[in-house]
C-alpha cells in the first residue's frame, strides 16, 4: 500500500516522513490509518568512528569519533527569532594547523537557508557572517569556516536554520582528528527549552601527563548576557587543586588550557566542574 502511495509523489512521501518520524498519524489514500505514536519500534543509539591519514604524515592514521543525534536533540522552533539555532563552541580556520569543517544536514520537510555567524575568541564585538543559500530536505552540505575567517583564526559558531539541523564539527591538523556534534539552542518561550546547564562535569581530564593533554572549551549559550564562569580542577579523591574563573561574552567561547595554568601540577590526571556564576551589575 505504501509502495503505491508514496513512490512517484513527493507531496506523499512529506506526509508519511513527517508522521513517521514525529510519531504521528498517516493516512493512506485507501484510508488506512498508520499510526506512528502508538506502534513504535526500539530506541537506538549511533556512534560513528573514522580513521584517515594524517595530513602531514600519510604514513600515520588519525582517528575520530562522534555519537549520532537523536530527534530530542535537534532543538524547538523559536517563535521570536522565527528558526531553529545551534552552537559550535570550538572552531579553527588555519590556527597552529588546525582547521575545521563544519557538516549540516537538513532534517526537516522544506528547503532552508544557513546563516553561520563566527566570533572569535576574547572578540565581544560585531560577528563574522557567512551562509549558505539554500539546502534541500535531506540533504547535507560542509562549510569550511576559511572562506570568511582566518587566518589563525579560533572561535566559536551559531547557526541559524529555517528548518532542524545536524551538526558535525570537524577538526582536522598533524597528529590530529576531533569531531563533536552540535549543540541546540535555548528557546525563551512557554516550554523553557534548554540543553544548557549552569553546571557541568569534566570526567577525565590531563595536563602533561605521558604526553597528553586537556583543554576544556566553555560557551556561553545566551545571546544577551555575558557569563562569569568558575572552573574547579580537582584530583581522583575530589580535592580542589585550583580555580579559575572568567569571563565569556553573549554566544562567545572561552578556552581553560591545562598546561599553561598556574598552580597545575605535571604529570596530572584528574576531573573537572564548570559552573555559570551568578553575578551583579
Amino acid at each position: 500500500e505504501l509502495f503505491f502511495a508514496i513512490v512517484g509523489d513527493h507531496d506523499e512521501w512529506l506526509r508519511f516522513d513527517y508522521a513517521y518520524s514525529s510519531g504521528g498519524r498517516y493516512v493512506l489514500p485507501n484510508r488506512i490509518v498508520l499510526d506512528f505514536g502508538d506502534n513504535q519500534g526500539q530506541p537506538l543509539v549511533v556512534s560513528v568512528n573514522r580513521t584517515c591519514p594524517d595530513p602531514v604524515d600519510p604514513n600515520r592514521n588519525v582517528s575520530a569519533a562522534y555519537t549520532g543525534i537523536s530527534s530530542d536533540r535537534l532543538g524547538t522552533y523559536d517563535p521570536v527569532y522565527g528558526g531553529f539555532a545551534y552552537y559550535a563552541p570550538l572552531v579553527f580556520a588555519n590556527k597552529g594547523g588546525l582547521n575545521s569543517l563544519i557538516h549540516l544536514q537538513n532534517l526537516g520537510i522544506e528547503c532552508s537557508s544557513l546563516e553561520l555567524w563566527f566570533k572569535g575568541q576574547d572578540n565581544c564585538l560585531r560577528p563574522i557572517l557567512g551562509d549558505v543559500l539554500a539546502v534541500a530536505p535531506g540533504e547535507s552540505v560542509v562549510f569550511d569556516p576559511n572562506s570568511v575567517v582566518g587566518p589563525d583564526w579560533v572561535g566559536s559558531a551559531w547557526i541559524r536554520a529555517s528548518e532542524p539541523m545536524a551538526l558535525v564539527i570537524d577538526t582536522l591538523g598533524p597528529n590530529h582528528f576531533t569531531s563533536y556534534t552540535g549543540v541546540p539552542a535555548d528557546v525563551y518561550d512557554a516550554d523553557g527549552f534548554s540543553l544548557g546547564s549552569m553546571v557541568n562535569y569534566a570526567p577525565l581530564v590531563y595536563s602533561e601527563h605521558q604526553g597528553w593533554d586537556s583543554a576544556i572549551q566553555v560557551q556561553n549559550l545566551s545571546g544577551a548576557t555575558a557569563a562569569k564562569v568558575k572552573v574547579y580542577f580537582l584530583d581522583k579523591s575530589g580535592d580542589v587543586i585550583t580555580t579559575v574563573v572568567d569571563w565569556i561574552c553573549p554566544r562567545g567561547s572561552q578556552t581553560f588550557f591545562l598546561p599553561v595554568i598556574s598552580n597545575m601540577p605535571g604529570n596530572w590526571v584528574g576531573h573537572a566542574r564548570v559552573e555559570s556564576q551568578e553575578w551583579w551589575t
